[in-house]
């Protein structure tokens, strides 16, 4: 009995929980969507800026030739702030979002085996994940991993994962004895 219970021991200390998301994470996509937001707003400034400068010279005389230029500067700041704001702010609210939510949500552990696949699905509103199958003792389905997460996820040393909303959000990574 004490034999096994030394064996039970050891095979509990080879796992190791790794955790794929930390509350630093928020802070820096805190950080990262502050500085998103001043780009697009500092660029829309400049925009205005100039477009009330080629205006502020428009005579009776010039006004054919400076309306191409302040149509043209009005576009081009327009698309650039809208650009940062569809891939970039969104993109990162969502992020923000999709962190706060892992790291409250309540979690469920699901052991058995675990293939990454490579279907990649993006959620309107949401964020972009990749489809885990999952066969284990309990059921057989499928879960999500946020695509930020993937390079740190490893679905071959994956013996147990703890879930919050269908999405993994930590691993117990098991030895080659097990």
């Amino acid at each position: 009995l004490r034999a096994y219970a030394v064996l039970y021991i050891m095979s509990i200390m080879n796992h190791q929980m790794i955790e794929l998301y930390q509350k630093s994470e928020l802070t820096e996509l805190r950080r990262k969507l502050v500085f998103q937001v001043a780009v697009a707003a500092a660029i829309a400034a400049v925009t205005l800026c100039v477009c009330i400068l080629i205006c502020l010279r428009v005579t009776s005389y010039n006004a054919n030739q400076l309306l191409a230029p302040c149509i043209g500067v009005s576009i081009l700041g327009c698309w650039i702030v809208l650009s940062i704001r569809i891939v970039g702010i969104d993109t990162t609210r969502c992020a923000i979002k999709h962190t706060e939510a892992m790291l409250e949500g309540e979690r469920e552990t699901i052991t058995g085996t675990f293939a990454l696949t490579d279907e990649r699905v993006r959620v309107k509103n949401g964020v972009t994940m990749f489809r885990i199958s999952h066969e284990g003792p309990e059921r057989t389905g499928t879960l999500q991993l946020y695509d930020k997460k993937r390079e740190r996820f490893d679905s071959t040393r994956a013996k147990a994962v703890s879930v919050a909303y269908g999405f993994v959000v930590a691993y117990e990574e098991g030895t080659e004895n097990d």
